[in-house]
């Protein structure tokens, strides 16, 4: 005998607590904390209406980029891939035309350079434009 698992979802709409079948998730922000919540259509037209005023006299923010974890370092500029596998076969490093590149070779690369252990690693993957 076969068995199906069925997952069944309703939504009801936040406001009225009533099950609908087109419900719309409207999300916003107040003073720095983010809300949502599941809209039928006759409540989404009253929250629209009441937005209304305010929403005409806002000025609209670009989005911003959600905040990574940890701590923030400061980013140092580093060379790009194209010179780094230059200066590997100038010294004498098996490095491949495309791909990533070792880190020890940018490890040996940056110690070259001077350049503190620390910084910033360069993207390793090639661009048409670099070969």
């Amino acid at each position: 005998m076969a068995r199906k698992t069925r997952i069944v979802e309703d939504i009801f709409d936040d406001l009225t607590n009533e099950k609908v079948d087109d419900a719309e998730l409207i999300t916003f922000s107040v003073r720095g904390v983010d809300y949502e919540f599941d809209l039928s259509p006759a409540s989404t037209k009253l929250f629209d209406e009441a937005m209304a005023p305010f929403i005409s006299a806002a000025r609209e923010q670009p989005r911003k980029k959600p905040a990574r974890g940890g701590k923030k370092t400061s980013r140092v500029r580093s060379d790009g891939p194209a010179l780094i596998r230059k200066w590997a076969k100038e010294h004498g490093h098996k490095v491949s035309p495309r791909g990533r590149i070792d880190e020890s070779v940018v490890a040996a690369y940056r110690a070259d350079q001077g350049m503190p252990k620390e910084a910033a690693a360069p993207s390793t993957a090639s661009s048409d434009a670099e070969n």
